[in-house]
């Protein structure tokens, strides 16, 4: 089998990138993700990968936000739309907990 065969991860309609998680504990991890979904669900899916909690403890679902080129994506916005390279560092941030201070 050719070289030529195998798909690329742009092909495959994803690109690996560098996500810091901006929290209380921050922390960074490389990931191949999808750039054709949108952020609301991408948001849920790097939040997962990572170990991060999508509930706080009265049940109530977590919010999620990324960053890229210094913007917060709305949730339709992909990261395809943004022409995100191999490796770009991403911004994760996680929702404060209520009565931190933190906006």
């Amino acid at each position: 089998m050719s070289l030529g065969a195998y798909q690329t991860p742009r092909d495959a309609g994803t690109v690996p990138i560098h996500v810091q998680v901006i929290d209380l504990q921050p922390f960074s991890l490389d990931m191949v993700v999808p750039d054709y979904l949108p952020a609301r669900d991408l948001t849920q899916r790097v939040a997962r990968d990572a170990g991060l909690g999508a509930f706080w403890e009265d049940g109530t679902r977590r919010k999620f936000y990324l960053r890229v080129r210094g913007r917060l994506l709305t949730d339709e916005e992909k990261l395809r739309d943004f022409g995100v390279v191999p490796h770009e560092l991403v911004h994760l941030l996680p929702q404060p907990p209520e009565g931190s201070g933190l906006e």
